[in-house]
């Protein structure tokens, strides 16, 4: 008979003896056991040997660094402590010197080099690799130091004039002109109220560009942003008749009319200063009016064909609520002759649950683009893609040229690949690079995440790759649909 204390604080496994499961179900039936529970199981403690094989097992192991390597709520909310900021110190060091001196890809290398080779330094604790290198340099460094150049210039204007005036009399022959015109320049109080003007444009201006630059921006929001530009540029010279705004009701911004104000004070109100900031009044109204005309330049002429192409983002095109009736759909002349297909396939879109399709991995993509790529991919049980007419139909519109960054980065991508070094690329060669690393790139995917599709396979054989004779290239006039498959 077993005892059931004995049971329970294992005084028997502390004597060397080992309780068995049968054991422990005799005393309970026999009633030395109140209750069978999780607890009473806990206090029959195993063998000190098991315990020993069981904390060198490689699932206890792995559990434990798990455990050790997360970190509490104290330690998540406390202070940074001084060995966090030197390693920070150390990793953006490193960062500034590999935008420096070499790629980021050779950081993963670094890193492990450092750990390996660093024991008993600062290096050892780094955990610098190519993502976080180029945060580093993109969201840390480079801002920080945007910032302090900004508030150099428009703060320390008057250390800017100390330092120039200082360099001048030491400054070689070949920079002392240099020098010379830019004390010259910040000594001139007008050219710093004209920089208190011309800040605040110039950074609109590429706020606006930057939205232009994205790869998958929607054609819609940009028309929406460009115009609104637009807008607030002509409401800065013209009234709502349409005519020119006198001089002094020119909105030249708050902060450039109070140092003006201030200039002409400093200045006892002479005739020459009001003079003065008139003349700069006047090149600052010439420089938003340039502006204006530019940005309108650049609208497009039917600005009521960007308006209907967000109807095929995901974001409404699965929404019962803001979907668009199909015939309310942009470019209906692409349409024709295929209507009654692509309404019927538009039908169907909507009832399907996109989040447990593989062709998404359970995750819809939030640009259109890749949207629809995952949409051509699903297929029927009989292996036909059902969606392909209208995949067509949506890559049609959405290829609405609306800016040309796609097309400057293809040229930048020509001029990586072309270099000094591989000047005998030849041309079908420099094509199949260029449409390799375009595709991933529209894609945002990397070479790990390439996929080798069904045609890949059939054109991989010895009469394709070997054959001598002159051929049409005609994978490369493929339509756009099978390029995306």
């Amino acid at each position: 008979m077993v005892d059931s204390e004995n049971i329970r604080h294992g005084r028997d496994i502390a004597q060397g003896e080992e309780v068995l499961p049968r054991q422990f179900l005799i005393a309970y039936c026999q009633g030395d056991i109140e209750d069978l529970t999780v607890q009473s199981v806990l206090g029959i403690a195993p063998k000190a040997s098991r315990l020993t094989e069981h904390e060198k097992s490689k699932g206890h192991v792995s559990r434990v660094k798990a455990a050790s390597g997360s970190r509490g709520l104290r330690e998540m909310f406390s202070p940074i402590r001084r060995e966090d900021e030197e390693k920070k110190r150390v990793e953006l060091e490193l960062a500034v010197a590999v935008s420096c001196h070499c790629s980021t890809s050779s950081v993963d290398h670094l890193g492990e080099f450092m750990r390996k080779n660093g024991k008993g330094s600062k290096l050892q604790d780094i955990q610098l690799h190519r993502t976080k290198c180029t945060k580093l340099i993109c969201k840390v460094i480079s801002p920080a130091l945007f910032e302090e150049l900004k508030e150099d210039a428009k703060v320390n204007w008057e250390e800017l004039q100390a330092y120039f005036a200082s360099a001048l009399p030491v400054a070689d022959a070949s920079c002392r002109y240099k020098a010379r015109e830019i004390l010259n320049m910040l000594r001139d109080p007008i050219n710093k109220l004209y920089f208190h003007f011309v800040t605040p444009v110039v950074t609109e201006f590429e706020r606006v560009n930057s939205h232009f630059q994205a790869t998958d921006a929607d054609p819609e929001e940009l028309v929406k942003e460009l115009i609104l530009h637009h807008k607030s540029l002509k409401a800065r010279l013209i009234d709502m008749m349409g005519r020119p705004l006198p001089k002094h009701r020119v909105d030249y911004g708050s902060k450039f009319t109070q140092e003006v104000d201030a200039f002409i004070n400093s200045q006892n109100n002479s005739i020459e200063a009001v003079r003065k900031a008139d003349d700069l009044k006047e090149r600052c109204s010439n420089l938003l009016q340039e502006a204006l005309d530019q940005v309108q330049k650049r609208l497009p002429v039917a600005t009521n064909i960007f308006k209907g192409l967000s109807a095929f983002s995901p974001r409404k095109v699965l929404n019962q609520v803001e979907r668009v009736p199909f015939a309310d759909l942009p470019l209906p002349h692409l349409r024709i002759g295929n209507e009654d297909l692509l309404e019927e396939q538009y039908r169907k879109l909507l009832h399907l649950t996109w989040t447990e399709e593989s062709v998404f991995n359970g995750k819809i993509p939030c640009d259109s683009v890749s949207f629809w790529c995952g949409v051509l991919q699903y297929m029927s049980s009989s292996e036909k893609r059902i969606f392909k007419e209208l995949f067509e139909y949506a890559l049609a519109c959405l290829t609405t040229p609306v800016s040309n960054a796609v097309v400057e980065r293809i040229f930048s991508t020509v001029t990586n690949v072309k270099t000094k070094s591989r000047n005998r690329l030849q041309t079908d060669m420099l094509n199949a690079i260029i449409r390799i690393r375009s595709h991933l790139q529209f894609q945002g995917k990397c070479c790990k995440d390439f996929k080798v599709t069904t045609r890949m396979l059939e054109l991989f054989n010895s009469a394709n790759m070997y054959s001598t004779m002159d051929q049409t290239d005609e994978t490369y006039d493929d339509d756009v649909s099978a390029y995306f498959s």
